[in-house]
């Protein structure tokens, strides 16, 4: 593929970008720098990629039984059986390959989902137009909330990364700071009013945090 040429062909490759199958070979990689170049500019580009990790985000939560890796490599193998071409037609038949298998897990997780145990219901679910990241935050009574992100980057000496609660005409409100273990993945408590509206964000820091943002938000979600 030359380049992502209409919106039509992004979003087709929305769901491969935002499981990582771009990154591949060097061709994919290109690909892959094209559709981040380009959510930069095009928000409604970066509604797609949201979703799409929503869903995926979704599927790793309910499905807790099942070794999500192992997921992964099966979606990525049914895609990979799909021929890859020039143009658009075969990017919206790889889409569809990812499209099927999407629906096949979800199906799967649903029936795993009465027997996984929860810290508390999903209040709101996490979400990032920029990185591979996402996560859940959990209210379970009060005004604790429980917060578990995953694919988050090993960050630079000096840096961390911050929660923030945001409450509807308010400022952002400092939350706790924490750093990503080994797989990419954090669990953390913080105290928020579960409000409608209120906002959860996670920024990147310098080391020790800060009272207000430095940074923008890679991570948001809303309590609806």
């Amino acid at each position: 593929m030359s380049g992502i040429a209409s919106h039509d062909e992004l979003r087709d490759l929305a769901m491969l970008y935002t499981l990582g199958a771009l990154e591949t070979n060097l061709a994919d990689c290109a690909e892959a720098r094209a559709i981040e170049a380009h959510l930069h500019e095009c928000d409604a580009c970066r509604d797609e990629v949201a979703l799409a990790q929503v869903g995926t985000a979704m599927i790793a939560r309910s499905a807790a039984e099942a070794p999500p890796q192992e997921l992964k490599q099966r979606l990525l193998a049914a895609v990979a059986e799909t021929p890859r071409r020039h143009g658009s037609g075969s990017n919206i038949a790889r889409w569809t390959a990812v499209a099927a298998a999407i629906t096949v897990l979800i199906a799967f997780a649903m029936l795993l989902r009465p027997h996984q145990p929860s810290e508390g219901p999903v209040a709101i679910y996490l979400q990032s137009a920029t990185t591979q990241a996402s996560g859940v935050v959990r209210a379970p009574g009060g005004d604790a909330m429980t917060v578990e992100v995953e694919h988050l980057a090993a960050l630079p000496a000096g840096e961390v990364y911050q929660l923030w609660s945001i409450a509807p005409g308010a400022k952002p409100a400092p939350g706790p700071t924490f750093t990503a273990g080994s797989q990419g993945t954090a669990h953390v408590t913080m105290h928020a009013s579960p409000e409608k509206g209120l906002v959860i964000a996670v920024t990147i820091e310098p080391a020790g945090g800060s009272q207000a943002p430095t940074t923008r938000p890679f991570l948001t979600g809303a309590l609806q």
